[in-house]
């Protein structure tokens, strides 16, 4: 059975529906957020799996009924990563804006983190509106299996 058979039957099991790019998307069984969170495709002989809610690809793939080893979480798409940081770049810190207003009335009144920060007009991929957004850099922690990842993300401003 091929790579291609077997997300495509994982897909199945899950509810998964086909896009033209090739990737299945839909709910994640794992987090159940009410969006469509779920992304899987197949990539490098391998399926790769990622909810942008949860993450949990491990607990994903178990659902799936796939075997660990043929699961990879997606790589990143530098296109895509740079427009994101670009993104964050041009957004303004948090202080005296909508986001701020925001937090404290969801009842979170300490200061947030340098890393969020407000864009004031951002195109929704969904139904191509403009509204305000709320974003957050996120960098990946270095571990001990790879103490150069510091080094790669260390430094964005």
């Amino acid at each position: 059975m091929s790579i291609i058979d077997i997300a495509t039957e994982a897909a199945a099991r899950l509810n998964l529906s086909r896009g033209r790019d090739n990737k299945w998307r839909g709910h994640c069984p794992a987090c159940g957020y009410g969006k469509p969170t779920l992304e899987v495709a197949v990539e490098d002989d391998r399926i790769a799996v990622s909810c942008n809610a949860c993450g949990a690809v491990a607990g994903i793939a178990a659902m799936m009924g796939v075997a660990s080893d043929i699961v990879i979480a997606p790589s990143a798409q530098s296109s895509k990563v740079a427009r994101a940081i670009d993104d964050w770049r041009k957004a303004i810190p948090v202080a005296g804006s909508l986001v701020e207003r925001y937090l404290q009335g969801r009842g979170i009144t300490y200061p947030p983190p340098a890393s969020i920060r407000f864009l004031p007009r951002r195109r929704n991929w969904s139904d191509g509106g403009t509204y305000p957004a709320m974003i957050s850099l996120v960098q990946r922690v270095p571990g001990e299996d790879d103490p150069a990842a510091l080094e790669r993300g260390a430094s964005l401003d």
